[in-house]
Order: structure tokens, then sequence, then C-alpha cells
């Protein structure tokens, strides 16, 4: 994704709710320091010849400061970490027994044999390798002297994999947040699951995208049945405009967007109903600090701009 970030008038907007989703979410195991080390710096070779970019992991450890911490023992050992994505794929950055500690599914491929708990998109598997990857015999300690090594930002780490999304990327997890319990006691979801949503509180669900409606992965069909829940309605938050050009020539380039478009517009003119359950679409805007203490109270976030390209 390509978005230039406003940051001067928009940081600070805040939302205080009991429940949070947030698409793809990861957590950050370790404070981001100034960018140093590999900033403007030719690309370095690996072991094995590949140029090493300024984007490289092995150099971006060094511009967030993680390197260092390593040094001081602050691996990310003893932390597990959930990732809310499309599951994890057996690569070897991730294959080692205190690597993927747990797995959960709730996506749509759920009870599919070839496909249950695995990342049949990539993405978690991307995310998972970032936050905790390490290649077998790896070691962070002397990990500076081989860049061929792949190694997370906490390497040490573990991943707890929560599987909402499918094939396509598409996320399940917003609406089964969003049902009430008579909407789901007749699906196939594991009955321990099923009590957990039963005895929830989770009324207000709130849905945030970094670019525009036109850029969504969802398909209509999705869209649609959001908006035909009984006892949930779907309101337009902000930043759902399509008038820039990236959103016009994705519109005009495929209709399935257009569709899109169209049901998120018709939602974009609701006003509440008073239902007791409700969803909140958020486009264009990106989560940049999470407010709490012992759990989360509120979420800060920023405005993104798309440039032409999308």
């Amino acid at each position: 994704m390509t978005a230039r970030m406003g940051q001067s008038n928009t940081k600070g907007r805040i939302w205080r709710t009991a429940v949070l989703a947030v698409t793809a979410s990861t957590a950050a195991l370790l404070p981001v320091a100034s960018a140093s080390a590999g900033a403007g710096s030719a690309p370095q070779s690996s072991g094995d010849g590949v140029a090493l970019t300024d984007g490289s992991l092995y150099n971006v450890v060094d511009q967030i400061g993680a390197r260092a911490l390593w040094a001081q023992g602050f691996t990310g050992k003893g932390v597990n970490v959930a990732v809310i994505d499309t599951g994890v794929a057996p690569v070897d950055a991730l294959s080692g027994a205190d690597k993927v500690v747990a797995m959960v599914d709730l996506s749509g491929e759920a009870g599919v044999p070839e496909a249950e708990f695995r990342d049949t998109y990539g993405h978690g598997t991307h995310m998972a390798g970032i936050i905790a990857g390490r290649d077998p015999g790896a070691d962070p300690k002397t990990a500076a002297q081989h860049p061929e090594w792949f190694l997370g930002v906490a390497p040490d780490a573990g991943i707890v994999s929560v599987k909402v999304g499918d094939n396509s990327g598409a996320v399940d997890v917003t609406r089964v947040l969003s049902k009430a319990p008579g909407e789901i006691e007749h699906t196939d979801m594991p009955e321990h699951v099923f009590a957990a949503l039963r005895g929830s509180g989770v009324r207000e669900v709130h849905l945030v995208g970094r670019r525009g409606p036109a850029q969504a992965t969802w398909t209509t069909k999705e869209l649609r049945e959001l908006g035909e829940l009984e006892e949930t309605q779907v309101l337009v938050a902000e930043g759902a405009g399509v008038d820039d050009t990236a959103s016009q020539a994705a519109i005009a380039e495929d209709k399935a967007v257009a569709r899109n478009v169209k049901v998120i517009e018709e939602w974009s003119s609701r006003e509440d109903d008073g239902r007791g359950r409700r969803i909140h679409l958020h486009f264009r805007c990106r989560p940049v600090e999470i407010l709490g203490t012992d759990r989360v109270e509120g979420l800060v976030v920023e405005t993104t701009v798309l440039d032409e390209s999308g």
C-alpha cells in the first residue's frame, strides 16, 4: 500500500470503546528509536551475494533500535504475540518449537483440512516473520555479522496465530463479533468460541482501513451481508470519498470495485437507527497509539492521503 501520512491536524483523534476490531492487527514489542544505521547508506550484500536495501529487515532492526536492545538481552524471550491475520505458513523462520506456540482458526476456512490454521493468502506469515521470525540456528547476539540470516524484530518471541482471513484476504472477524448470539448459534462454530461470544459485551466494532473504499479487498457479497445483520447497523464514520485520481481509476477499471463503492456510498447516507449493535467503518486512517493500562481503552489515529498510484 502506498500512502502519505498526514500528521498535522489529525493526530489526537481518539476513539474510546470496549473493543476495537482492527484488521490485520499486530502488537509492537520494542520501542521505536531514531533511524540510524542503514539510513541513506549504499546497499549491503548478504552472505549469498544478494543486495540488502535500506528497507531490508536486516537494516530495519538497526533503524528502530532493535539490535541494540538484543545486545542488552531484550529479544522477546518469554513474550507471546497474538497475530490476528490470515494464519501462518510452515516457513523456516517460523518453524522452531518455540515459535508458533498456539493457533486458532476463526476464518471461513476453519474445518477445511488443507487450509485450517494455514496462511493461504500470505499476509499473516509476512507479519509474523517481521515480528518474531528467526532462521534455525540464527543467534541475535551475532546476527550483525550474518546479514544472510533472517531475524524479526523480536526473534525470541512466540507467535499466537489467530486466523480470521481466508485465501482472498477476506476477514470474517468483524461479522462474527457483530452478530447477536441468536444469529450464530446454529453455525458450526466450536462450542467454546460460541460460549465466549455469547457472554461478550461487544456492541461497537470499529473497522479501520488505511486507504479508501475503492482500495478495500472485500467482496460485494461480504459487504451486503454486513448490512443484512438483523441487530447490527453499519455506519460510515469517515474517509469514504472517492474523488481522488487513484479511486476514480479503480472504479473505472473494475466493476466489482464500483459495486463495492456504491454499497459504501449508500451506507454513508444512513443515520443511527437505534439498534443496539454497530459497525463503524473508518477509511483513510491508521492507528498510531493504543491507550490504556491493563486493557485497551482507546485508539489514537491519523489520517492518510492516497497518492496517484493508490
